[in-house]
């Protein structure tokens, strides 16, 4: 959107600023009950205003935020405050009008103010504090945690053999270009401690995550475009790239690219290799998108499911007509299970895609339940309703739970800040949803992760929070 809570905030500071020097001018001019009122009323909406950007910048002076912003020329913020000044030069006009003593202009300013700044804090108080609200579990048999929070916005979490939670951030801040990697562990305490593993730009846009064998992996991507004759030519910046803790100080420093991959190119420079999930053998597996909406693939490994050999020294692909694939998941006996989002044109509904070798899975040529009347394509499992996002994947087949449980997808729908349990039955060659259930309610959630000892852990991207989620005891 184009105003964030930031600039809305900024916009009724200089609003209200100006509307509260008006009505102080106009109280002392002629002294009237109505005048003081609104004089009140203003300067309240004035503190509000003030007192709700230091709860949502509690890191910084306000005043010093809203002056950094003006100085790196932010254009959002530029537009917010020059649209605050427009707004509150309609208040001085007030100074040169003899209406503005009559006591029902006054009252007609003070809906108008109120109205004006209670819509604006509404807006900021329900979207800021939407993303403070805890999770709230709703299928029985589990017991969940909040064991971390993060200054950044998670998009990934992967666990290791002993449980230890690994969570990966991204952020673009004034021109700088970075990604995090953060490590969640229990300690003999019993509390959780978090703690930096790694920090690069090499890192920036982590949408892949996986922890194996004491290293981690990352799928990210770069952008490299150059000019030639008239037209761009995109590099292959995109990689999956292993990371390694070479003297055991906590801190991944060694960095080596396993699989070099399209990454992200134009049109759709959102696009890019996606989720990443190790099979039972050592071998890789690789979402990759298209670099567009609807078009074609341009590069052999677009819009497919890739597969790395163990060694890494070969790269085949598995599966076609994918669009976006960024969640996967190797469940219900080393079954391959990703998302998929889809076109833009008409909201078809996301899907999820059992994947089974030599495929193809649609796109760009059917979308949806579409997919599912073409006898060339091989039919989703699930196409989500309008108005959704799916992401994240995990299988709960774990020797730990029970038999419905294992033949169980988690499944990250972000729209509707919710995490669904798709149980699924063998129909043919492929499988069915045969029941879907609300697992868990998280405000916003991007990813799920099932360790090796059957722990789910669940990241909240705006919430900004790592929940971890057990069997009930």
């Amino acid at each position: 959107m184009f105003m964030e809570n930031n600039h809305i905030l900024a916009f009724l500071l200089i609003y209200l600023s100006i509307a509260s020097f008006t009505c102080l001018i106009l109280a002392f001019r002629k002294a009237k009950i109505t005048a003081f009122i609104l004089v009140l009323i203003a300067l309240v909406a004035l503190t509000a205003t003030s007192v709700l950007g230091a709860m949502i910048n509690p890191e910084q002076n306000y005043l010093q935020f809203l002056l950094s912003e003006i100085l790196a020329k932010n254009p959002r913020m530029v537009a917010a405050l020059g649209l605050g000044l427009m707004t509150g030069a309609l208040w001085l006009s007030f100074l040169f009008s003899q209406k503005a003593q009559r006591t029902i202009t006054q009252i007609l300013l003070a809906i108008s103010l109120l109205g004006t700044t209670g819509a604006a804090l509404a807006f900021v108080v329900k979207d800021h504090f939407r993303n403070q609200l805890k999770a709230k579990m709703i299928e029985n048999g589990f017991e969940m945690e909040e064991i971390a929070t993060f200054s950044g916005l998670p998009i990934r979490v992967a666990v290791d053999e002993n449980d230890n939670a690994y969570v990966s951030l991204d952020a673009y801040d004034s021109g700088d270009q970075f990604g995090t990697i953060e490590k969640v562990s229990l300690q003999d305490n019993g509390k959780y401690k978090k703690e930096t593993v790694a920090h690069s730009s090499a890192l920036f846009r982590p949408y892949g995550l996986a922890a194996r064998d004491g290293k981690l992996y990352v799928s990210r991507s770069g952008n490299i475009i150059r000019a030639q004759g008239g037209g761009f030519v995109y590099e292959d910046a995109g990689a999956v790239t292993e990371l390694r803790d070479l003297n055991e100080d906590g801190f991944f420093e060694y960095y080596h690219d396993i699989v070099q991959l399209p990454g992200t190119r134009g049109p759709g420079t959102q696009h890019q290799n996606n989720g990443i999930v190790f099979s039972e053998d050592g071998a890789l597996y690789i979402t990759n998108a298209l670099s567009s909406d609807e078009a074609i693939a341009e590069h052999p490994l677009e819009g497919a499911l890739l597969r790395a050999s163990p060694d890494f020294k070969r790269v085949e692909i598995v599966a076609t007509g994918l669009r976006n694939p960024f969640g996967i998941a190797i469940g219900l006996g080393g079954e391959v299970f990703v998302t998929d989002n889809d076109i833009t044109r008409g909201d078809p509904g996301d899907e999820l895609n059992h994947i089974i070798p030599g495929e193809h899975y649609g796109h760009p040529y059917a979308f949806g339940k579409e997919t599912s009347h073409n006898k060339n394509f091989m039919a989703p499992l699930h196409v989500s309703p309008k108005q959704s996002n799916l992401l994240g994947l995990a299988s709960l087949d774990h020797p730990s739970f029970s038999d419905e449980l294992r033949r169980s997808l988690l499944m990250v729908n972000v729209s509707h800040d919710s995490i669904y349990r798709l149980q699924l039955v063998k129909d043919g060659k492929t499988f069915r949803v045969e029941k879907m259930t609300t697992f868990a309610k998280i405000n916003r959630p991007l990813d799920v992760a099932v360790s090796p000892k059957g722990t789910i852990f669940m990241v909240s991207r705006f919430g900004q929070r790592l929940y971890r989620v057990t069997k009930s005891k």
